[in-house]
């Protein structure tokens, strides 16, 4: 649980269930809670929880909406809750710039274990902004291309007389 959260709450039953609740902007919003709590394997467990803020207005508005679902037992109180974040794709550009250093078959090594085109193609701009090599560049490209589904466009050699 964040230091900014006071509470976390998680949706215990099987179906769909409205929550309402006030948004860090202040603004009261809906939320729906959905998935098997039973199969967290399945279901996305962020999709089956709503983080409140430690606001002390913003959680008595949230149990007096909620106060039917939080008796029924539709809605249950998570103590020390975190909330798992996959970090496969996260990298900094200090980290992009010191991989782009090492060899280029330490870079493929890294490269190929993300898998979003969004990382590689911030990985292609460091890239081109630090000077490296074309065919590290072109590996770049075809890597975020076979990750977003793209065909992958090699370009054609001219033969000139």
């Amino acid at each position: 649980m964040s230091e900014e959260t006071g509470k976390v709450y998680k949706k215990a039953v099987r179906g769909k269930v409205a929550v309402n609740f006030i948004n860090p902007y202040g603004k009261e919003e809906t939320k729906i809670l959905y998935g098997d709590p039973a199969r967290p394997d399945i279901y996305d467990e962020e999709r089956m929880i709503v983080e409140l803020s430690q606001d002390e207005r913003a959680l008595k508005h949230f149990m007096k909406k909620n106060k039917t679902l939080i008796e029924g037992g539709y809605l249950v109180e998570l103590s020390d809750y975190e909330l798992h974040v996959d970090d496969t794709n996260i990298i900094s550009d200090e980290a992009i710039d010191t991989l782009l250093n090492k060899p280029l078959t330490n870079i493929k090594k890294t490269v190929n274990k993300f898998t979003s085109s969004v990382t590689v193609q911030r990985i292609i701009e460091r890239a081109i902004k630090n000077n490296k090599s074309i065919k590290l560049v072109t590996y770049l490209k075809e890597r975020r291309d076979s990750l977003s589904g793209k065909p992958i466009d090699i370009p054609k050699i001219l033969k000139i007389d």
